[in-house]
């Protein structure tokens, strides 16, 4: 069961906590519980939860910075506000932290911890500080005066229990329920993911709410609609997303940075790492032109950069060519992790009608497991499009190239949800009888031999 104080008298943001969102940077230290009383298997679930957080913040120097603290009968730090500014290793350091065993002693480790938050220790004052305390025990000494302490520095304290002294707990977050979060076994830490990101991320836009201050940063995946902030989770956290780029001759210079630009606004939507989400990604037009593959980077800043610098070379729409080239990025030597059970995506970007055949290298594709996902421009061919993905569900169309941006955010949230369809075939037909083809522009006769080629007049 999972207990979970409510927040009081907060401003109902549920219509927008579907949105992918942008960072404010701030400082964010675990204080984890580490003592004999903790079971190892337990252990690891306490390290899943500090990555899982993690793995929602927007990293790096003038973001998001994370420290780490364990503790037992004495505190022993694992690393602090300056020493990485990456989250892939961030998870590698927590991923090599050991269990200490022993007392609990929680008042000594808040007594340590408050100098993570100083200067001298890569902590800053001036922007929002925040400690998140995880223990599953009574304290063997006195919590109140060091938690006083802590936050009288402007350190807000979240206090996390596992069948722990739920008043001790209230004492550590200045008797803030809305900052207490109690479950009866690590096992529940899963179900408090949200919860804790949430409080964590919750806040409206500076200035437009009376019960934050004006100025209030917070942490995670934020974004404003209509004045407010709304917090989101993607449930693909770990993912290979390759993109399949257009860069056939019809379409315009500007048209071609556009997409580039968005491709990369897609990028930047999700938590890049090596660990985390891969990038692969390739060109076509007439032949298929390679980029960079899976394991090549791990950070969004190096592939928005490898984007951005890509040149369009013209030719022709070899739609088929291009589907059975891509397959060999969701190769184990290219990065891809599928025999792990990883989810495959591909996105293709296009704005014409192919001049191949789609459907045979699409439904080698989707057999492999791989979700496709396919982004139409200007007068594309939909019911060949439909060929491609196998579902109208991962199918977007768009006018024209200024318009790309009205759907990244309808794009993510699919791509999030998403989950593998079954057999190819079926899935098709299933897809082809559901179909509607509404386009006003679609002036083509459709029959059943049609089958993605245009009809003769």
């Amino acid at each position: 069961m999972l207990l979970v104080q409510p927040q009081p008298d907060q401003t109902d943001l549920s219509a927008v906590l579907s949105a992918v969102c942008k960072d404010l940077s701030g400082d964010l230290v675990f204080l984890i519980d580490s003592s004999g009383s903790i079971y190892p298997q337990d252990y690891e679930k306490m390290k899943d939860f500090m990555k899982f957080v993690i793995s929602r913040s927007f990293i790096g120097r003038n973001e998001v910075h994370v420290g780490v603290l364990q503790f037992s009968s004495s505190p022993q730090p694992e690393f602090d506000l300056r020493s990485f500014f990456s989250k892939e290793e961030m998870l590698q350091a927590i991923d090599g932290m050991q269990q200490l065993g022993g007392g609990t002693l929680t008042g000594d480790a808040l007594t340590a911890v408050s100098q993570y938050f100083d200067s001298a220790l890569g902590g800053r004052p001036h922007l929002q500080q925040r400690l998140v305390v995880v223990t599953d025990g009574q304290a063997q000494d006195e919590v109140r005066g060091p938690a006083e302490a802590l936050r009288e520095k402007g350190v807000k304290i979240y206090a996390i229990g596992v069948g722990a002294n739920m008043t001790q707990l209230e004492i550590m977050a200045g008797q803030d329920k809305s900052k207490v979060f109690f479950v009866d076994n690590f096992a529940a830490l899963e179900g408090l993911y949200k919860n804790i990101s949430k409080e964590l991320c919750y806040s409206t836009k500076p200035g437009k709410d009376e019960h934050l201050t004006p100025g209030e940063v917070v942490f995670g995946f934020l974004q404003e609609i209509d004045g407010f902030y709304g917090f989101a989770v993607c449930e693909k956290q770990q993912a290979d997303l390759v993109f399949l780029v257009d860069q056939s001759g019809s379409i315009q210079t500007g048209d071609y940075d556009l997409m580039k630009n968005f491709t990369t606004e897609l990028v930047k939507s999700f938590s890049i790492g090596q660990k985390l989400v891969r990038v692969g990604l390739a060109q076509f037009s007439s032949s298929f032109q390679h980029e960079f593959y899976l394991n090549q980077f791990s950070e969004d800043t190096e592939v928005s950069e490898h984007i951005l610098d890509m040149i369009q070379t013209g030719g022709g729409t070899n739609i088929g060519l291009a589907l059975k080239s891509i397959r060999e990025y969701f190769e184990t030597s290219r990065g891809s992790r599928r025999s792990e059970g990883i989810s495959q995506n591909l996105v293709l970007i296009t704005d014409g009608e192919s001049q191949d055949d789609v459907e045979d290298p699409a439904d080698d594709l989707r057999a492999l497991g791989i979700e496709i996902f396919a982004i139409g421009i200007g007068d594309v061919h939909d019911l060949e499009l439909l060929q491609i993905t196998g579902t109208p569900q991962r199918l977007f169309t768009v006018q024209n190239f200024g318009s790309l941006e009205n759907i990244k955010q309808k794009v993510v949230d699919t791509i999030c949800k998403s989950k593998p369809s079954g057999d190819p075939s079926c899935e098709f037909k299933k897809a082809l009888n559901a179909f509607s083809l509404k386009r006003a522009a679609w002036d083509r006769r459709v029959t059943p031999a049609f089958l993605g080629r245009r009809a003769s007049p």
